[in-house]
């Protein structure tokens, strides 16, 4: 068993040593998978489905931390207008209107007109921004998002833990059904016996009829009990197999299983241990980061930003200017500089969500420490049981078998026989109650300290 445990093996769920395979209702002349307890959580870790749900939104947060990683790199625009000019477009000088220059006389030495075509013409332009001071809070970005994959994963850990422990405790119950129905067969095994005994007294004429009709009537009762368990032992496997992910229908036969002992470490080191590694608490912690990071983003907003820009216009069909264009500097842009106090209660909403997040955490960790104080006593309250119930079983067969001989010599009567069996039947039954919840609980305790 895990590191916090360590399991004996006693007589399971059975008055007897449930021996290995047990069938759970399985046909005995047709093989079938003998399913162990570890194999059970193996299949189930790697074949269930909304575990594997879980594990496809740990991929997509992946996907959003490289999507945001992309904001660090250059911006590319590109923009493309075809136009056609409605009229004609005429620019004229006049003569030395660009100056007069020693040696070469006025520019432009006559009045001069300058004049475009009405063609089709198309202007181009692809501009490059390099982001600079958006880097900060891009960065923030980056780490939200990989908190976010965390959180994720936390999530996938808490579903797993869930699913092995509804494994476990269909796998316990099923194992118990098996135990009742071995239970229930010895039970009718003793009633036939005794309705042989009480028929051959009634045809002697020493018995009544009626107490031939009352030994049949409970033996009927018990067949059908028998029926019922295998009713259930069925829609156990069938819970279980689609926790394991796999055909609902598929035949499966179990093995014993153990019973957990008390804790080998104390209910503080426990809640230590819990502390640190229930997924709920790592959850709420990353979402105080996330918050602390959000808070920075914001309050680096509000001033100028700067980024690296380049710039590349091509001209077509347009005679009267250059026919490209190539420049480069720093493009900065300044968003809302009055933003008339949205920002500050923006940022003071921020602050409140990190005191929120920090709540979360604290309220995380005390209902982990309910969690497993009360799953702690719980499997020290199961397990002190055992014992006394133990001993029940043993004392109530002791009585039904003499309460059978003194009947057979004429000592006692047969209700006397009939009580005794019931009190075994419910002694029996609550010995499987108690052996269950100990195994339960052991279940139980696993998944509240969070141990993978």
């Amino acid at each position: 068993m895990r590191a916090c445990y360590k399991y004996i093996l006693v007589a399971v769920l059975a008055v007897g040593v449930i021996r290995s395979p047990v069938s759970a209702g399985a046909d005995s002349g047709k093989a079938v998978e003998v399913l162990t307890i570890d194999d059970a959580v193996s299949i189930a870790e790697a074949n269930n489905r909304l575990l594997k749900n879980a594990e496809i939104e740990i991929g997509k947060a992946q996907n959003e931390v490289e999507v945001t990683k992309t904001k660090r790199l250059p911006d590319l625009l590109m923009t493309a207008e075809g136009s056609q000019l409605l009229s004609p477009v005429r620019f004229e000088f006049d003569k030395g209107s660009l100056g007069t220059y020693p040696d070469v006389g006025p520019i432009p030495s006559v009045d001069t007109a300058i004049s475009a075509k009405e063609n089709f013409s198309v202007i181009a332009n692809a501009t490059l921004l390099q982001p600079i001071t958006q880097l900060y809070r891009i960065n923030l970005g980056v780490r939200m998002q990989k908190d976010g994959v965390e959180i994720a994963r936390e999530s996938w850990r808490s579903q797993k833990h869930a699913l092995i422990c509804n494994v476990k405790q269909l796998y316990y119950g099923l194992a118990g059904l098996a135990s009742a129905k071995k239970t229930v067969g010895e039970s009718i095994a003793f009633l036939t016996e005794l309705e042989r005994f009480v028929s051959d007294n009634v045809k002697q004429g020493t018995t009544l009829e009626s107490d031939l009709l009352e030994v049949q009537a409970r033996l009927a009762r018990q067949k059908h009990q028998d029926f019922s368990l295998d009713s259930a032992i069925a829609n156990t496997k069938e819970k279980l197999n689609v926790a394991l992910g796999r055909d609902v229908s598929k035949d499966f036969s179990i093995t014993s299983v153990s019973v957990a002992a008390a804790p080998t470490k104390s209910l503080a080191e426990l809640q230590d241990y819990a502390g640190k590694h229930r997924p709920e608490v790592r959850q709420s912690s990353l979402k105080v980061r996330i918050a602390r990071n959000d808070e920075r983003s914001k309050r680096s907003e509000g001033g100028p930003e700067f980024s690296v820009g380049f710039t590349y216009t091509r001209f077509q069909n347009i005679e009267v200017i250059p026919d490209q264009l190539l420049t480069a500097g720093v493009v900065a842009t300044w968003n809302e500089p009055f933003d008339w106090g949205r920002r500050k209660q923006e940022r003071a909403e921020k602050a409140k969500n990190v005191q929120e997040a920090a709540n979360g955490l604290e309220e995380a960790r005390a209902e982990v420490t309910v969690d497993v104080d009360a799953g702690y006593r719980d499997l020290i309250d199961a397990i002190s049981l055992l014992d006394a119930d133990s001993a029940a079983v043993r004392a109530k067969e002791e009585k039904r078998r003499v309460a059978m001989n003194r009947y057979k010599e004429n000592a006692a009567l047969l209700k006397d026989v009939l009580e005794s069996d019931t009190e075994l039947a419910d002694a029996n039954r609550q010995y499987l109650d108690d052996q269950l919840a100990v195994s339960t609980a052991g279940a139980k305790l696993d998944q509240a300290i969070g141990e993978d």
